[in-house]
């Protein structure tokens, strides 16, 4: 009679280790790409909720006035993510997460000519991605 010594070993195989590695590679692949899309798609709406609020704001502003709002006045009345809005060429800077993006204005009611003053009247919000510099 011989007498079996050995002694039972507990863990994974090189194999089970490897295949795991190898899941978890596939997993990755699949999820990373769609993490980074939402951080794009986040970006787009902040974009699309400021225009709105610069809309909104020529809106409320043009009421309150009588008439429609200059350049300064749209931007001493428009609130960005920061609470704080300037005026650039052609429209307001505003700041998201600490990126400056310009939402066009224009002096015309078919947005097609952008102001250029702080004195000329707004009379039309560019509501168009492209239009973000």
């Amino acid at each position: 009679m011989s007498v079996n010594n050995r002694v039972r070993q507990w863990g994974f195989t090189l194999v089970e280790l490897a295949m795991v590695i190898v899941i978890l590679g596939v997993l990755s692949a699949i999820a990373i790409p769609k993490y980074v899309a939402l951080d794009s798609e986040a970006l787009t709406a902040a974009q699309q909720n400021m225009i709105g609020a610069v809309k909104s704001a020529l809106a409320i502003t043009t009421v309150d006035l009588g008439r429609y709002p200059t350049m300064s006045e749209l931007a001493a009345n428009t609130q960005g993510v920061s609470s704080t809005s300037t005026m650039d060429n052609y429209g307001l800077a505003i700041n998201i997460d600490g990126t400056s993006y310009v939402v066009p204005v224009y002096i015309n009611f078919d947005c097609t000519a952008r102001v250029a003053l702080a004195s000329h009247s707004v009379l039309c919000v560019g509501d168009s991605a492209l239009d973000w510099v």
